[in-house]
């Protein structure tokens, strides 16, 4: 009996999925422990059905800011936590070469993201209708610090789902929000676009409820932008306009319902009286650079600025020349920024767009915009997520090219 290499790969990751999105928070576990046991399962399943594995011009992009990564870690400052993320970054790797290979159903993988980020959105929703009974059952899968971070936060009116602060909360529901806003736009069926319409506002919702100003804005950002490339590119200007417009008079009267407009202006005068809109962030990019300054060539070393200065730098981009150097950061900006490009040549290029090509480049640049203000590139469930969905836009855009070769020959 044939093997289907695609089917088993896609359940492989599925379970990577599951672990980074759902798993680790039931079972406690730090992500670290089990990527490797994830790299020797994603080689053996290789070996054991003999695939010959193709590669690409990101997965060598992706393995030479490895590479520079585990170089750094001989002048690293914190060794351990530089072994630590090198190891995140082999399994991220392997992962996203797992997830480029040929022979994947990228919506179906698509479709499992959007099914497990949506549990992140029922918690959240449970949090706030049913807070007694989310707590009770919280608590026996939550630790004490964690349980107690979440209740904290719950008391200024910031909802955390199954996390100890708002960040993964808010990512996740984002992540969902985008791939059923991009579902919606690109699908034919109306009865499914109702129901899609629906998780849209809803979610928003309660990606709303953790007040994650960045996550708000980049979403809004987002959903404009692939409204925009479907608008050009579908000829269903009609619906889309009449559709797009309700979202938007959805959304704007819950943001002003919920006092969000308010919450905003209150927040961004407070940060023009203490002369920081970014909230502390500008010092922590002034003490990067600064380290860069020092350390140009080689940097601190992967993972060591917040041992120099108790913090991250709260961008991904300032971090990395601080920490890899001016070399090691144009390989690690190239490797972001290559799939994303690639993936918007794509769509300018190509006559029409399935969903599936909405969805990935919509996340590839959630996680570019949220790199500007977050630390994206060294969180372990963010980074696993990314593999895949920069592994399956390899895919897309590689199938497609084939076939526009094919037909044009």
């Amino acid at each position: 009996m044939k093997v289907n290499f695609g089917r088993i790969s896609e359940y492989v990751i599925a379970l990577c999925m599951m672990i980074a999105i759902i798993l680790n928070y039931f079972l406690n576990i730090n992500l670290y422990y089990v990527e490797p046991l994830m790299i020797a399962l994603i080689m053996i399943l290789f070996v054991a059905l003999n695939k010959k594995a193709v590669v690409y011009t990101t997965n060598i992009l992706w393995f030479a800011a490895m590479a520079m990564a585990c170089i750094s870690v001989l002048y690293s400052m914190n060794r351990v936590s530089s072994l630590q993320y090198c190891v995140l970054l082999i399994f991220f790797c392997v992962l996203l070469w797992l997830c480029s290979q040929p022979g994947m159903d990228s919506m179906h993988i698509m479709n499992l993201m959007a099914a497990f980020c949506g549990f992140h959105v029922l918690v959240t929703f449970i949090q706030l209708i049913l807070p007694s009974f989310f707590y009770s059952v919280a608590s026996h899968f939550l630790s004490g610090a964690a349980l107690s971070s979440n209740r904290r936060f719950w008391g200024y009116g910031t909802y955390c789902g199954l996390s100890d602060n708002p960040a993964p909360n808010g990512f996740f529901i984002s992540i969902f929000v985008i791939i059923v806003f991009n579902k919606m736009i690109t699908r034919e069926k109306s009865k499914k676009k109702m129901i899609e319409f629906i998780l849209v506002i809803l979610s928003y919702v309660m990606l709303v409820l953790t007040k994650k100003r960045s996550f708000i804005i980049y979403v809004i950002i987002i959903m404009i932008t692939s409204w925009y490339m479907g608008l050009k590119k579908n000829n269903r200007k009609a619906k889309y306009f009449l559709l797009s417009l309700i979202l938007i008079s959805c959304v704007g009267y819950l943001g002003y319902r919920l006092g969000i407009y308010d919450l905003a202006v209150e927040k961004m005068l407070k940060y023009f009286e203490m002369g920081d809109i970014t909230n502390g962030r500008m010092d922590l990019w002034e003490q990067s650079l600064q380290y860069f300054n020092l350390h140009p060539v080689f940097g601190v070393g992967i993972r060591s600025l917040t041992t120099v200065m108790d913090n991250d730098s709260h961008n991904i981009y300032v971090q990395l020349l601080a920490e890899v150097g001016i070399f090691g950061a144009l390989i690690f900006y190239t490797a972001i920024f290559f799939p994303f490009l690639s993936c918007i040549k794509h769509m300018i290029q190509s006559k029409t767009l399935t969903g599936d090509v909405f969805i990935v480049t919509s996340i590839q640049m959630m996680f570019v915009l949220y790199g500007m203000t977050g630390n994206p590139l060294f969180d372990h469930r963010f980074m696993w997520i990314y593999a895949v969905v920069v592994g399956v836009s390899v895919g897309i855009v590689k199938r497609t090219d084939k076939r526009m070769k094919e037909s044009a020959d």
